[in-house]
């Protein structure tokens, strides 16, 4: 499944994916609620703007990449990143962070 916008949010409550996903703004936030916990991959990219994306207490497990412009942006994850690093893109800092685990999202009252 694709879905794009250049200027415009893109706000999915839940929903779960059965098959790849891809999920592009130029500008603008995406913001996705899952029903379930994914089984397939899911590619999420905004160039400006924010993604949020709430496993609503389901397992989370999988590989995850986040990257961000050193200058620009930021990363804020509530699991410790597997390896952290910063390279040089088109002549720009950029942050990469991974992760790749089984956890069990603990629901907090």
């Amino acid at each position: 499944m694709e879905a794009e916008t250049a200027s415009g949010e893109i706000g999915l409550e839940n929903v779960e994916f059965t098959i790849a996903t891809d999920i592009r703004t130029a500008s603008g936030n995406i913001k996705i609620d899952l029903m379930k916990s994914l089984t397939q991959e899911m590619n999420l990219s905004t160039a400006s703007g924010n993604i949020k994306l709430d496993y609503k207490g389901n397992e989370v497990k999988g590989f995850f990449e986040f990257i961000a412009r050193q200058d620009k942006g930021k990363i804020i994850s509530p699991f410790k990143f597997d390896k952290e690093e910063v390279i040089e893109k088109d002549g720009k800092n950029t942050i990469r962070n991974r992760l790749q685990k089984v956890l069990q999202v603990q629901k907090f009252i």
